[in-house]
């Protein structure tokens, strides 16, 4: 079961443990940038670590053809997206999910079967964006091969943290069982680094944050695993599909 750990909470844990109980060092302000710098990490940390339960889905329909110069597609990520953790195409009515593959394989679908377009089989994230002045631009993602057709999808990501207000005291942080320490620890150590740790705070608190983490990852890794990119058997498709001209879904 969930925990609802009020920001307040946050604030009186953090200023205990790492002995500002005052706010003419550390305001309000401070300390809740820091409060929400951690818990953004600590989303990144739990969804790669097992749990997909911050993950946002979108839905759309994909661009036919190959970027040009290439021989994939191209996905837009979305304006707000940390991390991809999966995409679907629905290919005749069925949901087929995508393989996360290897940037070295962006040709080797041309290669094997001697074209550029077909069902996408696997995706790769190659751009985070890029700096527009004020803004940033979308990230891209390259699908393998590129789709011979405006097929649906559904990309489901890791959203950014919305900061939360200092005044907002009241807005609770919906945690499990050792969430709310590992933002109390990794606060303390930055604290610490902030006032040299003369008292070596920060060697404490990171001893308790290491095992806060291994609890989260442990955790996670018994409900399901996040593997790294994989290489796909092209070579083994084809055969199986006993296709040389005309890409086909296996």
């Amino acid at each position: 079961m969930s925990l609802a750990v009020p920001l307040s909470t946050f604030f009186s844990r953090i200023r205990w443990q790492s002995d500002n109980p005052g706010t003419d060092r550390l305001t309000a302000a401070d300390l809740a940038q820091e409060i929400n710098n951690s818990w953004q990490a600590l989303r990144e940390l739990v969804s790669d670590g097992g749990h997909k339960l911050f993950l946002k889905e979108t839905t759309g329909t994909l661009t036919a053809g190959a970027l040009a110069g290439t021989s994939f597609g191209v996905l837009n990520m979305p304006s707000d997206c940390v991390s991809v953790y999966g995409i679907d195409v629905v290919v005749n009515g069925i949901r087929r999910p995508l393989a996360n593959v290897e940037w070295q394989q962006r040709n080797e679908f041309f290669t094997v079967f001697g074209q550029t377009s077909g069902f996408p089989v696997g995706f790769h994230v190659y751009s985070m964006g890029e700096e527009s002045t004020t803004s940033l631009t979308a990230g891209k993602i390259a699908l393998m091969p590129a789709p011979d057709q405006p097929y649906a999808y559904s990309l489901w990501y890791l959203p950014t943290w919305t900061p939360i207000a200092a005044g907002n005291t009241t807005y609770v942080f919906n945690c499990l069982a050792g969430w709310d320490d590992w933002v109390v620890w990794d606060v303390t150590i930055k604290l610490a680094a902030r006032d040299n740790d003369s008292a070596q705070t920060a060697s404490l608190a990171m001893s308790e944050r290491t095992k806060c983490e291994q609890r989260i990852v442990r955790r996670g890794n018994s409900i399901q695993r996040v593997g790294p990119a994989k290489r796909v058997d092209t070579a083994a498709i084809a055969r199986r599909t006993q296709v040389t001209s005309r890409w086909r879904f296996p």
